[in-house]
């Protein structure tokens, strides 16, 4: 059986808000031993191995600008 976390969420925060969420996030990230990010009221750890896929896209020019990072490495699961 899997031990696996999905957390999603969507919400109106403010621009410092949201930075300090990514700041947190890079914190984890760039910790060799993780680190814990809140989201949607609960607390996660982030661990991250190397190397990370990144992908990242940025859309301006329009009524609405829009930034998403997507992120992921490879995890050591069991082995079968």
């Amino acid at each position: 059986m899997s031990d696996t976390t999905k957390l999603k969420t969507k919400q109106t925060v403010t621009r410092g808000e949201a930075a300090e969420y990514l700041m947190a996030l890079a914190r984890a990230l760039a910790s060799t031993e993780g680190g814990e990010i809140e989201l949607a009221g609960q607390r996660v750890t982030v661990q991250a191995a190397d190397p990370v896929q990144a992908e990242i896209e940025i859309e301006t020019g329009g009524p609405k600008s829009e930034i998403e990072i997507e992120l992921s490495w490879a995890t050591a699961g069991p082995s079968h």
